[in-house]
């Protein structure tokens, strides 16, 4: 009867401790769940790789990459947006240099009436030039646009 109850006991004890890391697990599982929905919307705190030679660590680290990879992309991104500001401001000057030459060298034609038929010829000329630029700047523009298109479609 001895054995028997030895038995009961160490059968009682073995569920405790399976019941125990049972508990263990699924606590770490809705300990993993909670940060990964905190990253998802705060986009900080992300997983920390884990160490732990469980069956959860493989869960874990594949979570801790996906969120590296989430952090990545968003950097990389913003990195775009920047590029693509600057290549807008950078744009926006190129077109505005010529246009502005033209403007000015109307606007003298204009005021000065009085110039003689080589002086508007020159201003004309330089006129030409002017629109000539803007012109090419424009084309490379829109070959840029295509380019950019291809890109994206691929």
């Amino acid at each position: 009867m001895g054995g028997l109850i030895a038995a009961v006991v160490l059968l009682a004890i073995a569920l405790i401790a399976l019941l125990i890391v049972h508990l263990r697990q699924r606590r770490r599982i809705g300990d993993l769940a909670e940060q990964m929905e905190s990253f998802l919307v705060s986009g900080s705190n992300p997983l920390k790789f884990s160490v732990q030679e469980d069956a959860l660590a493989p869960l874990q680290n594949a979570a801790a990459e996906l969120e590296n990879q989430v952090l990545l992309a968003r950097d990389q991104k913003k990195n775009e947006r920047r590029a693509t500001q600057n290549l807008t401001a950078d744009i926006s000057h190129q077109l505005k240099t010529p246009l502005a030459s033209i403007r000015l060298l109307s606007d003298s034609i204009v005021q000065n009436s009085d110039m003689d038929a080589e002086t508007v010829r020159e201003f004309v000329t330089d006129i030409g030039a002017e629109a000539e630029r803007l012109q090419r700047t424009t084309e490379k523009l829109l070959d840029l646009s295509r380019l950019d298109d291809d890109v994206q479609i691929v």
